[in-house]
């Protein structure tokens, strides 16, 4: 699982990006030709077409950043999870998420949801529902990074915690972290924050700082280490409000929550046997129709190991057993 937690992205925040070594390495094993897909379901103002989408311009601007050498052909993507409410077949929502190297999930005040896209995770469509796992999926098995802004990140823990135009929270969200949340502060300095800890449920972000979270889930990834990094994001390095300070306290905090989740759920797993599913796991998977599912091929796609002939153009590396839901 890699996911990029972001209080913004911009230039400035690209460029921190590309001179962080995790951050950098990640992107760098991603291949040359991509597709990146852009979710704007947060926002109140959409642009029709990904490729005009600012954003856009800023994964050019850090992919060139990340490599010069690379003739970088990037397909940018628009991506829903807003149906039937906008006008997309079943079959192109079931299939949207098809050959998407990384998901971007755009901003949106994280002190007010729009009710639309709460209804996703609080009371979704099947199809909704059977997108979402599909997603969950795809991160939790290294096919595919999420990259998440402001309130388009904090929808990667496990429950949403800011308020939701015109309804109430939290609720249930993606659960990338199998049961840890993400708490956004936003235009708050770091001593206004409270202090991050290494036992709970939750992560911090703050306007300030970004996380880069590489938890690979298969075996054969020993090589690329478990890690969580916590990096300035602001132009200029926040030296005098004290996000370095911050950054390097939450990097350890950070490291130590997933470490103790994977822990704990690796211990479970091995105690009984059989998979460990999170609360918000069996929800997801109890509002995806499995009719659904085995009406549309993309939702199960087949796992094919590195070297073996046959690898996807989604790859991004080899896959874990179907026996083990860990981080």
């Amino acid at each position: 699982m890699i996911a990029f937690l972001l209080p913004k992205f911009d230039l400035p925040c690209a460029r921190r990006l590309a001179s962080d070594d995790l951050g950098c390495s990640i992107l760098g094993r991603l291949p040359d030709t991509l597709v990146i897909g852009v979710c704007q379901d947060g926002r109140t103002t959409t642009v029709s077409n990904a490729a005009d989408t600012s954003e856009a311009s800023t994964f050019k601007y850090l992919l060139k950043l990340v490599d010069a050498k690379v003739h970088w052909q990037i397909e940018f993507r628009s991506i829903t999870f807003l149906v039937p409410s906008r006008p997309v077949s079943d079959s192109q929502a079931l299939t949207q998420l098809e050959g998407c190297h990384i998901l971007y999930f755009c901003g949106f005040n994280p002190r007010g949801m729009p009710s639309a896209l709460a209804q996703v995770f609080q009371t979704p469509t099947k199809i909704q529902a059977s997108l979402v796992v599909t997603l969950q999926r795809k991160v939790g098995r290294d096919e595919m990074i999420f990259i998440g802004t402001c309130g388009g990140a904090m929808i990667s823990g496990a429950m949403f915690s800011g308020p939701v135009i015109n309804d109430g929270g939290p609720f249930q969200c993606l659960d990338f972290f199998k049961g840890i949340s993400l708490r956004y502060l936003p235009c708050r300095l770091p001593k206004d924050i409270p202090m991050p800890q290494e036992t709970g449920d939750e992560m911090y972000m703050g306007s300030g700082v970004g996380t880069i979270i590489q938890w690979p889930v298969s075996d054969s990834l020993a090589l690329i280490p478990k890690q969580a990094v916590c990096f300035v994001a602001t132009k200029n390095a926040g030296t005098r409000q004290g996000w370095p300070e911050w950054a390097k306290h939450n990097t350890t905090c950070v490291q130590a929550l997933l470490t103790q989740r994977d822990d704990m759920l690796h211990s479970q797993s091995q105690s009984l046997r059989v998979p460990v599913l999170s609360r918000v796991d069996l929800m997801w998977w109890r509002k995806a129709s499995m009719a659904d599912v085995e009406a549309s091929p993309s939702l199960i796609d087949p796992v094919v190991p590195r070297g073996s002939g046959a690898a996807s153009s989604t790859e991004i590396a080899p896959v874990l057993s179907s026996d083990s839901l860990c981080l």
